[in-house]
């Protein structure tokens, strides 16, 4: 046997002894513990490659010259969206499990009625797709044809990277925005963490409640923020808090 069949050997037990250790945690830790560490898993390995294929972009983008000694390194990086997108399509079996909006009684949810259709599994499924293919495409066109050049010499794929630079910056702006809002924020859809009990119709004790008013103000949230090879993607999402009219002790008339 020659060594590259012992190296192929080893690798393939790793990945079925991997596999069985997966398969474990599933029946071990529960199906809610392990979709909340794939979607982790996947999330992490996804915003890496993506934020260095951007690296990527952005250096032909400004016709950076000092950066092509070292551009192999974001190159390689970028490589993760292929062993991430296979996850990303495993994690989609985590929508039911661990995203309220997904279930069918969202419909009748008093705050998620108004979001069902767009947090609902089969449109939560196509703009994950649709995310999936631009990324193909980014990295089919800048990494794919910079190894390509390496065989053929041809400089002119310089000029068809510079030129789909800027139409990949708004292909990245759209993804990572996707990417945050429907895996990260759509975890608490309505600000709160939501339970199957609570999306329940509500039982006498609850209708009886008066409904409690929000004021809202515009915050900097760092729970949809991630850090993608040195980039920092910050998503700006309402942040809510009891209005002070809304107890029994109520402020005075003039702040209501």
């Amino acid at each position: 046997m020659t060594q590259n069949n012992k190296n192929a050997t080893l690798l393939w037990s790793a990945v079925a002894l991997g596999a069985l250790g997966v398969l474990a945690t599933y029946f071990v830790a529960g199906h809610a513990r392990f979709w909340a560490n794939w979607v982790l898993w996947f999330i992490l390995m996804f915003t890496l490659g993506l934020g260095a294929l951007f690296i990527v972009a952005l250096e032909h983008l400004v016709s950076a010259r000092w950066s092509v000694p070292i551009r192999r390194i974001p190159e390689r990086i970028a490589t993760l969206l292929l062993p991430a997108i296979p996850v990303g399509l495993i994690a989609l079996c985590a929508l039911p499990v661990l995203y309220p909006g997904s279930r069918p009684e969202a419909a009748h949810h008093p705050i998620l009625a108004g979001k069902a259709f767009w947090l609902s599994l089969p449109f939560f499924s196509v703009r994950t797709l649709l995310a999936f293919g631009l990324c193909l495409l980014g990295l089919a066109v800048l990494v794919g044809g910079s190894l390509k050049q390496d065989t053929t010499k041809d400089p002119a794929f310089n000029f068809r990277a510079r030129k789909f630079a800027p139409a990949f910056m708004a292909i990245f702006a759209l993804v990572v925005t996707l990417i945050a809002f429907d895996w990260i924020s759509g975890l608490t859809p309505s600000g709160t963490a939501i339970s199957s009990a609570s999306m329940s119709s509500p039982g006498p004790s609850s209708a009886a409640s008066p409904p409690r008013r929000y004021r809202c103000s515009t915050s900097r949230s760092a729970t949809a923020s991630k850090v993608s090879v040195g980039i920092i993607s910050t998503i700006w999402v309402p942040s809510c808090s009891p209005s002070p009219c809304s107890g029994p002790t109520s402020a005075s008339p003039s702040t209501c």
